[in-house]
């Protein structure tokens, strides 16, 4: 079982995450800021009312998905505020991971 933990926590470390958290969706909120950069990572600020996964950083969430930054940047572009469904999972930034986003119509 020790060993087994070792694992686990060596593919966290050289993936980019640090800590696990909860899982669930946010409240809903505007984009504050909305970033992709060379490495495929999509960084958006939401002011989100909740956020279940605790990780240290609340408003900053972070996906490599190219879906999720499209929907994220429609969002932006016409002032629709997005909730989104976060992994569980904290980037060593302290950015909760996103598996889903669902913009308000």
């Amino acid at each position: 079982m020790k060993r087994i933990l070792i694992i686990f926590l060596a593919i966290f470390s050289v993936s980019g995450y640090l800590a696990l958290a909860n899982s669930g969706w946010t409240g809903y909120g505007q984009i504050l800021s909305l970033e992709s950069n060379d490495l495929g990572q999509v960084l958006v600020q939401v002011n989100v009312s909740s956020n279940p996964s605790h990780c240290k950083s609340k408003q900053w969430f972070h996906t490599r998905n190219k879906q999720h930054y499209q929907l994220l940047r429609d969002a932006a572009a016409n002032d629709k505020q997005v909730k989104l469904k976060v992994t569980g999972l904290c980037h060593l930034k302290g950015y909760s991971q996103i598996s889903s986003v669902a913009m308000n119509p």
